[in-house]
């Protein structure tokens, strides 16, 4: 058992969930394995569907999927020449799809959940954890197929959706897992609906998460825009913030043991307004502290 991070994610106290689990990196990264072994291990019914390989910065893109090539899958995880979708011979909910990362989440949902979970639809959708940081107004952001993945499904198949990105280091992915397993526990806790309408959460580790001892995390709530407009008003009034809550790139770049999370619009790739932000508060804010 891993340390008290996942003594406090209370196994007695949180709903089971279907979870589909998705990431860009590839199906065999060691992030997007470790989180699946964690939420299995916390009795959640997952499936995985993920890029064969890494497909990052590619946005929303989708096409249908196609035969691999001489090289196979990432990491040799499945032969040359191999079918454009499959399965790991040792469990059939790990699943390659070789296209985008927003076809692994159809796939996962038209194809996978019908064929698994007897046409139960998931709980949530998770996207990452990513290898780097997805912040808003970051480089790259607007490309992101973690974020453009998770938006995607909030807005077209309305299911609730988280994406995380994090380090690249290996060393701190359990310690992700651990911590996508505490957020994903409290929504799951907090009753459905999920989250709002229209709302995905983005959430960014510290890049020094591994100088941080289990009960150092601090969980931050943040806009995901780094800067307010005039067309959604002020924030969520939240750790006496007069109405400003920080941005997602200025949490990260306090490189202390904070990770942020930040509420998201996924019709504009922006902020939500502050009445979606003070719902998701309601639901998060056990596991919420302040800056």
């Amino acid at each position: 058992m891993r340390c008290s991070l996942l003594l406090f994610a209370g196994l007695s106290t949180v709903h089971a969930g279907h979870i589909l689990l998705s990431n860009v990196d590839g199906w065999a990264s060691t992030n997007i394995r470790n989180l699946y072994d964690t939420l299995v291990t916390y009795r959640h019914d997952v499936i995985l569907s993920a890029p064969a390989k890494d497909k990052s910065g590619n946005g929303i893109k989708d096409e249908p999927p196609k035969f691999l090539g001489k090289h196979g899958c990432h990491k040799d995880s499945c032969p040359p020449y191999s079918e454009p979708t499959g399965a790991a011979p040792s469990d059939p909910r790990l699943n390659y799809v070789n296209s985008y990362a927003v076809t692994s989440v159809k796939y996962g949902l038209e194809k996978l959940a019908p064929d698994i979970w007897g046409g139960a639809t998931p709980d949530l959708v998770i996207t990452g954890p990513n290898k780097g940081w997805n912040y808003g107004g970051g480089d790259g952001f607007e490309h992101s197929s973690t974020v453009g993945a998770a938006m995607w499904v909030v807005k077209h198949a309305n299911i609730p959706a988280i994406a995380f990105s994090g380090a690249k280091h290996h060393s701190v992915s359990r310690t992700n897992a651990d911590l996508s397993l505490k957020i994903i526990n409290q929504l799951l806790a907090s009753g459905k609906p999920y989250l709002p309408d229209g709302v995905w959460l983005n959430v960014n580790f510290p890049h020094g998460a591994r100088q941080c001892s289990p009960d150092e995390y601090k969980f931050i709530l943040t806009r995901v825009s780094p800067n307010h407009s005039s067309t959604w008003g002020p924030d969520v009034e939240w750790c006496d913030n007069n109405g400003s809550l920080p941005s997602e790139k200025m949490v990260a770049n306090l490189e202390r043991c904070y990770v942020a999370i930040g509420v998201g619009n996924a019709r504009y790739v922006t902020t939500s307004d502050a009445a979606r932000q003070e719902m998701v508060l309601g639901k998060l804010a056990p596991a919420l502290s302040c800056i």
